[in-house]
């Protein structure tokens, strides 16, 4: 029977954690991409239909797609944050004995030699 320990969680769990950052590395990339390739469709149509009210509404649209991408791209980058701050209280974590780095390591760099090795480890146990 396996038994997961409070100092060996973000090990336990990092295969879970790295498939959770991998999916946070596409979504901050393809979806900003995919909104304002689309924002720019619907300009170009309002644009050839020559209609100055589409236009205007279709501007507005495409800046709220704007902003959509911009909050998508940041969260990562604010969560990250918040973890670097967490993280700043190195000493407790060295006391605890508490993993938190591989926690940061597989949600913010899955492919990081760190969380590779974490995953392995967590794949090896029983």
């Amino acid at each position: 029977m396996f038994v997961a320990s409070i100092n060996t969680f973000c090990q336990d769990i990092s295969p879970a954690l790295q498939f959770i950052g991998q999916v946070l590395s596409i979504f901050k990339i393809s979806l900003p991409l995919i909104l304002i390739c689309l924002g720019i469709i619907d300009i170009a149509k309002a644009v050839i239909s020559s209609k100055t009210d589409d236009i205007k509404k279709n501007i507005k649209s495409f800046f709220k797609k704007i902003a959509v991408c911009v909050s998508i791209f940041f969260v990562p980058t604010l969560c990250m944050v918040v973890f670097g701050f967490v993280g700043g209280f190195k000493d407790a974590t060295v006391k605890s004995g508490i993993d938190y780095d591989v926690c940061y390591d597989c949600m913010f760099y899955p492919s990081s030699k760190g969380c590779r090795t974490a995953v392995q480890i967590a794949s090896d146990l029983p």
